[in-house]
């Protein structure tokens, strides 16, 4: 899995390239129709603004279409730089179709992102918009969601993107955000398979002014005040290639479609701020053009980032960590602690539940096909080394299991125990996301990202640091794969207290 090969034979019909992917050049024609009030002006105004195909881009659409599918990065960096509106939608086709391979390999839909052409076209696409409307610069906390409806899957819960200690700071004096997100359709986003709805600035007290903190404060209790204020949600269907760009401070989620809805919602979400509000998560030569291994390891992290989203298993944890931290120096210091932060909480909730495989909200991931013998339980040993060569046949073998083959126990919980003594002494990252202010009926809300600087007191913050080294209990695991079901089985679980060699509890 940490091969370039991999990559290409789990989708053939997209390009991977040694080094970062090839710039498409310009558009040969506007791909994006031009609204009548100018995006900067309306994101202002209402928090977001939409774009989509042009006319004569669904008409250049209908000619006859190239073969698909590049053999190498030059021949996906050739069609690029034509830009041609049928280059444009083929590949967003190609990228909605590898996420089901992904899904049926057993793999989340973000490593979309090791992909060329997920990035160039951002670069084409989305970048341009979001400079002349923003000003912003790419933060890469991005993701590519699948959303089933089929499965009874559903987007994210209610939320805000960021949660800064000033929010009116984090407005420029046009107005204008200094985080925002480009959300870019794949296939056609509609009320059937979950497009996403929004709460305009205009019907939401906390945009500007900021959420209350009390144990009774609720940002859509009090966005919703009354009947006629639910009259200003607004849907936000999109067609594949249309793109909904919006601010940090939009209240926005994705809906429950309907299980009878046979055409699954596929989208990928990229992310831009100043950096003096948010650092980038990879900054310089990096940023411009992430090469492969940054790219996988970008995916990897996000998944550990999001954990409370995707709820995966301590053996899925290992994997994702070996992945992040083959070059994980190459981060910026922000994303790493962030990174890092998650790992040890995500390694917590996956005690809590007992090492088995997480429920999915966003995308409902098919079981992976069963290893060759499927008479006795597979088990392996994951080892967090930076040796890129021979990690590759360790992380492959585990994820073919989908959490059905057992990581070293201790491995992964002394690295949480590591990184959770490295984030006390650090500190903790520079944001914050509001799920669990927007929980809804109960529902799991997303990922909780490191606090800002600021926004706790220093006892919240011993309390926290106390609640993370008082869990001294380390988990002894023997779990197996099921042959026929693929699942977790942690009916041998026994709990264990072990004192490490320096003295630690």
């Amino acid at each position: 899995a940490s091969t370039i090969e991999f990559w290409r034979a789990l989708c053939p019909d997209l390009t991977v390239s040694e080094g970062g992917p090839v710039s498409p050049g310009a558009a040969a024609a506007p791909f994006f129709a031009e609204n009548r009030t100018p995006n900067r002006a309306r994101l202002a105004e209402d928090g977001y603004f939409v774009v989509v195909p042009h006319r004569s881009a669904h008409e250049a659409a209908t000619e006859v279409l190239p073969t698909t599918g590049a053999a190498s990065a030059g021949d996906a960096s050739a069609a690029a730089a034509a830009a041609a509106p049928h280059v444009v939608f083929d590949t967003l086709e190609r990228l909605a179709k590898a996420v089901i391979k992904l899904k049926e390999a057993g793999w989340p839909s973000t490593f979309l992102l090791v992909y060329d052409e997920v990035w160039w076209l951002q670069q084409l696409l989305v970048s341009p918009e979001m400079a002349a409307s923003t000003g912003n610069v790419p933060n890469f906390d991005n993701l590519a969601l699948l959303v089933d409806p089929a499965d009874g899957a559903a987007g994210f819960t209610p939320h805000r993107d960021r949660q800064p200690v000033d929010v009116q700071s984090s407005f420029r004096p046009d107005g204008s955000p200094k985080y925002s997100t480009a959300w870019l359709a794949l296939r056609d986003a509609t009320p059937d398979n979950s497009c996403l709805y929004f709460i305009p600035r205009h019907a939401d007290p906390g945009y500007i002014d900021g959420d209350g903190e009390g144990p009774d404060d609720d940002m859509m209790r009090d966005a919703l005040a009354s009947k006629n204020r639910y009259q200003d949600i607004r849907a936000v269907p999109l067609p594949a290639g249309g793109a909904t760009f919006f601010s940090h401070r939009l209240i926005h989620w994705g809906s429950r479609g309907s299980e009878s809805c046979q055409h699954p919602r596929v989208a990928i979400s990229f992310a831009y701020s100043d950096p003096n509000f948010e650092a980038p998560a990879l900054e310089g030569t990096d940023a411009d053009a992430p090469d492969f291994h940054l790219r996988l390891a970008l995916a990897a992290g996000q998944m550990l980032v999001y954990h409370e989203r995707f709820e995966p298993c301590k053996d899925r944890l290992a994997v994702y960590s070996t992945l992040f931290k083959v070059v994980s120096a190459r981060f910026s210091e922000s994303y790493r602690r962030k990174v890092n932060l998650n790992f040890v909480a995500a390694v917590k909730d996956a005690e809590t539940r007992g090492g088995q495989a997480g429920r999915v909200h966003v995308q409902s991931h098919a079981r992976p096909h069963p290893p060759p013998s499927t008479t006795t339980a597979t088990t392996a040993t994951l080892r967090h080394g930076t040796d890129t060569e021979s990690m590759g046949a360790s992380v492959g073998v585990v994820v073919a299991a989908s959490c059905g083959m057992e990581a070293e126990e201790d491995d992964v919980l002394d690295e949480a125990m590591e990184m959770m003594l490295d984030a006390v002494q650090d500190g903790y990252g520079e944001f914050e996301d509001d799920y669990d202010d927007a929980d809804i009926d109960g529902a799991s809300n997303g990922p909780t990202l490191p606090a800002p600087t600021g926004t706790k007191s220093d006892a919240d913050r011993d309390d926290e640091e106390d609640e993370l080294l008082r869990d001294d209990d380390e988990i002894e695991d023997t779990t197996t794969i099921d042959p026929e079901t693929q699942a977790c089985d942690t009916s041998h679980i026994e709990k264990r207290r072990k004192v490490d060699t320096d003295g630690r509890v």
